[in-house]
């Protein structure tokens, strides 16, 4: 179960269930932070509606449901999961299967919120993981507000598992990976790494991807400002300052092929053919996926500053 690559976890979660306001005082208000949350597990696997709506926090509600008038929060969230039907459940009850099998590790509250870490066992990836839950008191009640705060974490490294075939066939799809926050803070990366990383605010977008319109026969030299939300595993293939060009769907650095082409064909689509040379801006690295031909990368929106680099990673289960 996780919340970066693939976007699972505690953002499907979110998304499923959106906000409930407080509600009337209960015995909730008597429980530590983190056995409403094993309870709010429990309940999804169990598939209480009612049970899940009364300890998961939602949004306002701005929208009208049907010919129904402003309906209360939790008869939204109610709703929305009825109406949801099996695949609401399937989704959630995957994001929590590994976290019935989780045990607390150290709860801390301050004043109407609480952080609780837990360890669980991810059987998928076959690793033993620890993540953060954010919790919010309201009117005595904890509730929770996130299931995961940020990526799960192994020792010091981020468990992530991979959500396309981008990096096909070094990284395949639903491959786990553990990424090393720690990997660049005494030398910078190389040509060839792995990286895990936040893509610019031109990732997934329909238009304006890159941050200036290249000339053609060019790929995008600049990124727009900003990154999205989300984290991506991509190949290093410029550095700071290197002149990068792409012919074949190969890259050439500072006029010389790469020494072994991309894993796939890239077939005849236009970023695989970008002959015109640019310069790498200084700090900023060029990376892209091994599958040449279907993957969204620095081709459309342009290098990364070494900040948006999360770390390098390493495969621990195809």
């Amino acid at each position: 179960m996780l919340r970066t690559l693939t976007a699972r976890g505690a953002g499907a979660l979110a998304i499923a269930v959106a906000a409930i306001v407080p509600g009337a005082p209960s015995a909730a208000h008597t429980q530590r932070p983190d056995a409403v949350l094993r309870q709010m597990v429990d309940a999804v696997a169990r598939w209480d509606i009612e049970g899940i709506c009364e300890r998961v926090t939602l949004a306002p509600l701005t929208e009208v449901v049907g010919d129904v008038d402003f309906v209360s929060p939790q008869s939204q969230c109610v709703l929305v999961l009825e109406e949801g039907g099996n695949d609401a459940k399937e989704i959630l009850q995957d994001q929590i299967e590994d976290l019935r099998s989780l045990r607390t590790v150290r709860v801390r509250v301050r004043g109407n919120r609480a952080r609780v870490t837990y360890a669980y066992e991810s059987h998928d990836a076959r690793v033993t993981a620890h993540a953060t839950a954010l919790l919010v008191r309201e009117r005595r009640n904890w509730r929770v507000d996130q299931l995961q705060d940020g990526p799960p974490r192994v020792g010091r490294e981020l468990l992530f598992q991979v959500p396309s075939a981008s990096m096909e066939p070094a990284l395949p799809i639903g491959a786990w990976i553990l990424v090393d926050p720690d990997a660049y803070r005494t030398h910078a990366p190389a040509i060839g790494d792995v990286v895990v990383l936040r893509p610019p605010t031109g990732f997934g977008s329909s238009s304006n991807r890159c941050g200036a319109t290249p000339p053609k026969g060019q790929a995008c030299a600049r990124a727009r400002r900003g990154v999205v939300a989300t984290y991506i595993p991509r190949r290093i293939v410029g550095l700071p300052g290197d002149r990068i060009a792409i012919r074949h769907g190969r890259v050439v650095r500072n006029g010389v092929p790469e020494r072994s082409g991309p894993a796939k064909p890239c077939g005849g689509r236009r970023a695989c053919e970008l002959p015109r040379p640019f310069t790498v801006p200084r700090g900023a690295y060029y990376v892209m996926g091994d599958n040449r031909g279907s993957s969204d990368d620095s081709r459309a929106w342009g290098p990364v500053p070494k900040r948006s680099i999360l770390g390098r990673a390493r495969v621990i289960r195809r």
